[in-house]
C-alpha cells in the first residue's frame, strides 16, 4: 500500500527496494561488527542442567547479563527484517519461507558474525539490482476500476427524490430548469478553479474534501425538507448548487489521473477516453443498486403524500444509505487506521518486553508489576 500510494521521485518500486535493502545491509553490517560478548553458559556442559539443579559454583559461572546485551541485536534484527519486508513489497512479491532446515551433522561451523557478514554482503549486492534491473509499468486497470466504482458510489441516490421535490418542496418545472442551467455554469467554475489553482494541490485530498463537501451540502436541504423544518423550492434547488463546484472539481481531478499515469507517449487521449468510457458504465449499475435498496422501504408516492413520522423516517434511512455509499470510497482510511494501530501496538508490546523495568507488564506478556 505504501509503495503504491507514496511514490518517491516518481518511482513506486525501486526507491523502496533500495531503502529496504540498505536498512538490511546496515543492520547486518553492524551485527557483524559488534562483539557478542560472553555467552550465558560460559561452560557449555552446563546447558543441559536445570538452573535449580546447579551447584552454587556452577550458577556463579552463568553470565546473567547476556540477555540484556542481546537487546541491541534484537533491535537491529527488527530493522533488518523491516528492510527486507519493505524491499520485498517493492516488487509486490510475497515473503516466502525458502529456508530448508536439515538436522545433519557437519565437521565445521560458522559463527554468528560470519553469517551476518554474508547477509550484509547479500543486502549490499541487491541495492544496484533494485534500481537498474527493475522495469516498472504503471497499470491502467486500477484506474479503470477506480473510475467505475467511484461513479457507482457517487450515483447511488434515492428513488423518492423526484416525489419529494415536487410534493414536499413544491419545485416548479421552470425553476428546476433554471437550476439545471446554473448547474452547468457552476460546473465550469469548479473545473476552472482546479485548472488555475489546484493542479499543484494534493489530488487525493481534493477528491476526499470535494466528495465530503457534496454530501454535507446536500444533506441540509434534503433533511430539512423531509422533516418539514423549512420547505422552499429555492432552498431545495439553491443550496445543492453550491455543491456543484466541489463535485465538478473532484470529477475533473479524477479525469486528470489518466493523463498522469499514461505510460506510452502519444496515447494520452486514448487512455483518457478509456477512463471517460469506463465511468458511465457504472451509472446503470448504481441505478439498479438504488432501486434494490429502496424497494425495502415505504417511500412510494402514496407514502410520501401521507407525510407522517413513519414515512419521514423511512425516507431518511434511504438517504443515509445513499450518503454512506457516496462516502464508501473513503473506507480505505478505516483500513489504514486499524492496520497502523495494530502495527504500533505490536511494536510497543514487543519493545516493552525487551527491558526489565517494563517486561513485567501484562501487555508485554508479564504477570504484572
Amino acid at each position: 500500500m505504501l509503495t503504491d500510494t507514496c511514490p518517491i521521485l516518481g518511482y513506486r518500486r525501486r526507491p523502496y527496494m533500495m531503502i529496504g535493502w540498505f536498512l538490511s545491509f546496515i543492520s547486518c553490517l553492524l551485527m557483524a561488527a559488534l562483539p557478542l560478548g560472553e555467552p550465558y553458559y560460559t561452560d557449555s556442559s552446563l546447558s543441559d542442567i536445570a538452573t535449580v539443579d546447579m551447584t552454587p559454583e556452577q550458577r556463579a559461572t552463568l553470565n546473567t547479563d547476556a540477555p540484556n546485551r542481546g537487546i541491541k541485536l534484537i533491535i537491529l534484527m527488527m530493522i533488518a527484517n523491516f528492510g527486507t519486508v519493505l524491499a520485498y513489497s517493492g516488487f509486490n512479491g510475497a515473503l516466502m519461507d525458502v529456508s530448508q532446515h536439515y538436522g545433519g551433522t557437519f565437521s565445521w561451523t560458522m559463527g554468528f558474525n560470519a553469517i551476518m557478514w554474508i547477509c550484509a554482503a547479500a543486502s549490499l549486492l541487491t541495492i544496484p539490482f533494485s534500481w537498474y534491473c527493475i522495469q516498472e509499468e504503471r497499470v491502467i486497470y486500477r484506474y479503470a476500476a477506480y473510475r467505475f466504482f467511484y461513479n457507482v458510489c457517487s450515483q447511488i441516490t434515492v428513488t423518492a427524490s423526484n416525489v419529494i421535490q415536487s410534493d414536499s418542496a413544491k419545485v416548479e418545472p421552470l425553476n428546476s430548469g433554471i437550476a439545471s442551467m446554473l448547474t452547468a455554469i457552476l460546473t465550469l467554475g469548479g473545473v476552472y478553479v482546479i485548472k488555475k489553482q489546484g493542479l499543484h494541490w494534493n489530488w487525493r485530498y481534493i477528491i476526499m474534501v470535494c466528495q465530503i463537501s457534496v454530501v454535507i451540502i446536500d444533506a441540509f436541504p434534503t433533511l430539512f425538507t423531509i422533516w418539514d423544518v423549512y420547505r422552499s423550492q429555492w432552498f431545495w434547488l439553491g443550496v445543492p448548487l453550491v455543491g456543484e463546484v466541489p463535485a465538478a472539481a473532484g470529477d475533473y481531478v479524477t479525469q486528470l489521473f489518466m493523463v498522469e499515469i499514461e505510460n506510452q507517449k502519444g496515447f494520452e487521449a486514448t487512455l483518457l477516453g478509456l477512463g471517460v468510457t469506463t465511468q458511465p458504465v457504472g451509472t446503470p449499475f448504481a441505478t439498479v443498486i438504488t432501486k434494490s435498496i429502496d424497494g425495502y422501504f415505504d417511500i412510494g408516492r402514496t407514502f410520501i403524500e401521507q407525510d407522517n413520522h413513519y414515512v419521514r423516517t423511512q425516507v431518511t434511512y434511504t438517504y443515509l444509505i445513499a450518503y454512506a455509499f457516496n462516502l464508501l470510497k473513503f473506507w480505505g482510511i478505516l483500513t489504514i487506521s486499524y492496520l497502523v494501530f495494530s502495527l504500533a501496538w505490536t511494536l510497543m508490546t514487543n519493545i516493552l518486553s525487551l527491558f526489565e523495568s517494563t517486561s513485567c507488564l501484562r501487555i508485554a506478556g508479564g504477570s504484572g508489576c
